[in-house]
């Protein structure tokens, strides 16, 4: 293995050298930045979906309970946690549907304005967010932990730049 590469870089970098040889205006550098960004972001939710199927559940409805465990019993209407957990509406109200079956959390009218709905976090649902946190944790650790802070500040910015590139561009 080539120093400080992972195999699978390898196995990227081959492909695109192969596309490269018959596409010679190949933009290699971005292509190769986006392929390992997917096949990051694919191990990452590989190795934290096996923490969360112990607890029934899914990566999406870990964001939805931490993003309401976050609002500290403020509740969050339905928007604010599609944008917070960058999911699509109509996936969230599955999702939501799922969690509330299970009383992880609440829909509640809002106090102000009858016609909006806020979802908060049961008690149920925040215990089992203290519970699972400290093993997602791990996992963060585990992704990260070779990382000095300059090039966790350096990383986030990068995507933070690239969020910023596709704003508006969500389907």
């Amino acid at each position: 293995m080539s120093a400080g590469k992972h195999p699978r870089q390898l196995a990227i970098e081959r492909a695109l050298d192969g596309v490269r040889r018959r596409l010679p205006e190949l933009p290699y550098d971005r292509l190769l930045a986006a392929r390992l960004m997917l096949h990051a972001h694919k191990h990452s939710q590989e190795l934290s979906n096996a923490v969360l199927k112990a607890h029934d559940l899914s990566y999406v409805s870990y964001s939805v309970l931490m993003v309401l465990f976050g609002a500290d019993g403020e509740g969050l209407s339905a928007s604010e946690l599609a944008q917070a957990t960058g999911e699509r509406p109509t996936n969230l109200t599955r999702v939501c549907d799922e969690l509330q079956a299970r009383k992880l959390i609440l829909r509640q009218p809002c106090s102000d304005d009858r016609r909006r709905v806020l979802l908060r976090l049961s008690r149920s649902g925040e215990k089992l967010a203290e519970r699972v946190q400290p093993q997602i944790w791990a996992v963060v650790e585990r992704l990260y932990g070779s990382f000095t802070n300059a090039e966790l500040r350096q990383l986030q910015a990068l995507l933070g730049k690239q969020l910023l590139a596709t704003a508006g561009q969500e389907q």
